[in-house]
C-alpha cells in the first residue's frame, strides 16, 4: 500500500494439495461406504465428521450435522445416557458399551459403541475422538427370544419330570398286586393300571424325544 493506503501491488503464494485432496475423497470412499456409523467429534462434542451411514440412520446430510454439537443431533435424553462414555473418551480413555439410546428423531435403538480418543502425537493432547457405532436391536431381540425359549425349555422338562414321576406310585403298587395268591379280578385290575400308566409315560417319552429334536 501506499502512503494513502492504496494498494499499489500484490504477491502471493500456491500450495499444492492435490494430494491431500485425494486421500480425503479416498477416506470418503472407504467410510461411506461403511455399514458402521462413524462420527468424528471435537473436544467440546461438536461434530467435525460423519460418514454415509451415519447421517442415513438420522435422516439427516452431513451439513444437517458437521458443526452441531452432540445433543443438538440426536437429542438431549440420548446425550444423557452417553454423557458419561463421552467424558471418559475426552480424558484419553477408550470405550466400549452397549445401550438402549432414546433417540430424538427415530427413537429407541440398542447400540453397540466404541469410543476412541484423538491424540495430538506431539503434545499428548485430547483434541477429539471417534464413535463406531453399530445397531444391535436385531440381535437383542433375537437373544431376549433365545433366553425366553430356554426358559421354556426348563420350565417344560421340569414339567415332564413331575409327570414323569406320578405314574410310578400307581404302578409300584399294582405290582404289588401281582403276587400268587392275589383273586384273579384283583389281579386283572392290577395290570390294567400298570399298562395305562406305562402308556402315559410312553407318551411323555415322545414329547420328550420331539423336545431333543
Amino acid at each position: 500500500r501506499d502512503d494513502d493506503g492504496r494498494v499499489v501491488r500484490w504477491c502471493g503464494t500456491s500450495t499444492d494439495i492435490d494430494a491431500q485432496k485425494r486421500a480425503h475423497e479416498e477416506l470418503r470412499l472407504v467410510t461411506d461406504n461403511a455399514e458402521v456409523l462413524l462420527a468424528h467429534c471435537d473436544a467440546k462434542a461438536h461434530y467435525v465428521f460423519v460418514n454415509r451411514a451415519y447421517t442415513r440412520r438420522f435422516h439427516l446430510t452431513p451439513q444437517d450435522v458437521v458443526g452441531k454439537s452432540l445433543p443438538e443431533v440426536i437429542g438431549i435424553a440420548a446425550y444423557e445416557r452417553i454423557e458419561p462414555y463421552v467424558k471418559r473418551v475426552l480424558s484419553g480413555e477408550p470405550v466400549n458399551f452397549e445401550l438402549a439410546l432414546p433417540y430424538e428423531q427415530i427413537g429407541t435403538h440398542y447400540m453397540y459403541c466404541r469410543y476412541v480418543p484423538d491424540i495430538v502425537a506431539s503434545s499428548g493432547q485430547v483434541r477429539g475422538f471417534v464413535a463406531a457405532l453399530t445397531g444391535i436391536s436385531e440381535r437383542r431381540a433375537l437373544e431376549e427370544q433365545l433366553r425366553e425359549a430356554d426358559q421354556r425349555k426348563h420350565e417344560f422338562l421340569a414339567l415332564l419330570a413331575h409327570e414323569l414321576r406320578n405314574p410310578l406310585a400307581p404302578i409300584r403298587y399294582a405290582t404289588g398286586l401281582l403276587k400268587p395268591g392275589v383273586p384273579e379280578e384283583i389281579s386283572t385290575a392290577a395290570r390294567d393300571v400298570i399298562e395305562r400308566q406305562v402308556g402315559h409315560m410312553a407318551r411323555l417319552l415322545d414329547d420328550l424325544l420331539d423336545v431333543s429334536r
